[in-house]
């Protein structure tokens, strides 16, 4: 078997309503995707979901490299043999995180169709029925948050995310105990501030000061580099710290866990050039005793898919952030189902488990002069 077919697509996809988080606010979703079509039929999909501040990574960049660096390199080769051709691409570009899990996806999404299996039970399995689903709060006004997550426990959550991060640090600490105040003691509640409190004696501070809203963990609170800065909030707090934006591959979970820096890694694929690096910083979590979220950008069902797969077959995964598909006026693809604060596929579709509708990926895909422009 070998590829034959190549494809990419740049589409930038409308959402329900702007996402503000502590280094931006975002309308719409930029992702790459990319289609590769096997001499035997198959077909497997790929998303490319950059972020500058987090990947490294640009939305017109990212199409011009796979298009012209990345995906050249694919034709002809077995889309099984996934390490060779993590070598090819490596041994020519350094980084380049979420274009090269574009690629990975989608020769899982290959491998799980020549099987007859989904991508979780060619990972061992589903341990997990379902997966959780959290409501996830940008930043706004507190009366708004707590509104917000009011409405979201009424509709059967049990896990509140909430992001902060803002300008103010008092700020932050009065949207936190709003929202508590508004769901009360039972509710999980999980605070995100996306480097925003930049730090450790500002993060302290703030962490003692919320400390009555009981929060489950604090995501990412400084800068995502500073991992001996982690270890100081984990240490004068008490209070499980988590670490996203800073771990991208196994060795950064290695040193995370030599520090011991945090509780809880943040694995996301495209931090970590797809499934293939995903399961090898999973398993140093693992093996450091480290808690796993399976997190993601905001993304479509088609690499959100990806995530469930992951989530669904690790034990060491005990949470997830898979809600790009909820987020979206517009999706790509179906396959995932968001209902009842639970997150469902289906355990016997092959691969990914979706179905893309291309009519949609040309519908949405942006012009040469839009990605220009970017």
């Amino acid at each position: 078997m070998k590829i034959v077919g190549i494809a990419c697509f740049a589409v930038r996809l409308p959402l329900v309503t702007p996402f503000i988080i502590s280094y931006g606010t975002y309308s719409h979703v930029e992702s790459v995707l990319v289609r590769l079509t096997t001499d035997t039929g198959l077909v497997g999909w790929g998303e490319a979901t950059p972020d500058p501040y987090v990947t490294g990574e640009s939305w017109a960049g990212t199409e011009a490299m796979l298009r012209h660096d990345l995906l050249p390199l694919l034709r002809d080769q077995n889309p099984l043999a996934r390490e060779a051709i993590h070598a090819r691409l490596d041994g020519l570009v350094t980084g380049a995180p979420s274009a090269k899990a574009a690629i990975d996806l989608a020769l899982w999404d290959i491998a799980g169709k020549q099987a007859g299996l989904s991508i979780a039970a060619l990972l061992g399995g589903p341990v997990h029925d379902t997966l959780v689903w959290h409501a996830t709060l940008s930043i706004g006004a507190p009366a708004a948050m707590a509104a917000e997550a009011r409405a979201a426990v009424m509709a059967g959550h049990t896990e509140i995310k909430m992001k902060v991060g803002a300008a103010r640090l008092m700020d932050d600490v009065e949207r936190i105990m709003a929202v508590r105040a508004a769901v009360g003691p039972d509710v999980a509640l999980m605070v995100d501030a996306n480097q925003g409190w930049r730090d450790p004696a500002t993060a302290i501070r703030a962490i003692q000061a919320i400390a009555p809203a009981a929060p489950v963990w604090i995501e990412q609170a400084i800068r995502a580099d500073d991992f001996a800065g982690l270890a100081e909030v984990r240490r004068a707090t008490g209070i499980a710290q988590m670490a996203d934006e800073g771990v991208h591959s196994a060795r950064d979970g290695l040193r995370i866990a030599e520090l011991r820096a945090a509780d809880l890694v943040n694995v996301k694929l495209m931090k970590t050039g797809g499934i293939t690096e995903a399961m090898r910083l999973i398993a140093v979590c693992e093996a450091a005793g480290l808690r796993c979220m399976v997190g993601s950008m905001v993304e479509s069902t088609i690499a959100t898919a990806a995530g469930v797969q992951i989530a669904l077959a690790r034990r060491a995964v005990v949470a997830n952030g898979l809600v790009g598909p909820v987020m979206l006026r517009d999706d790509l693809a179906t396959g995932l189902t968001y209902a009842d604060g639970a997150i469902r596929t289906d355990p016997d579709a092959p691969g990914l488990g979706i179905a893309v509708d291309e009519e949609r990926v040309t519908r949405f895909a942006a012009t040469t002069r839009e990605r220009a422009e970017e």
